[in-house]
């Protein structure tokens, strides 16, 4: 993976942000009683599957597509 996200702060700058910013979504969404599909629980996080730190590669985007419907099935939003 790049060690750098974007340009004007490091790759560590930028991941303690992002975690903080996906650690906020997903407490808001479960004081709202909203349903948060996590990729972070399906997608290894390896340069096979991810681009860099929030872009995912061909294969990183087929695991993510599987594991949505899955996700929307379970939560009764698709047909299985």
């Amino acid at each position: 993976m790049r060690q750098k996200a974007i340009t004007t702060i490091d790759y560590g700058q930028f991941l303690s942000g992002y975690k903080r910013l996906q650690r906020a979504i997903i407490d808001v969404a479960a004081e709202e009683g909203i349903p948060v599909i996590d990729l972070e629980a399906a997608v290894p996080p390896d340069t096979d599957h991810l681009f860099d730190a929030v872009h995912l590669t061909g294969k990183g985007s087929l695991v993510a597509a599987e594991y949505i419907s899955r996700q929307l099935e379970n939560l009764g939003l698709i047909p299985r």
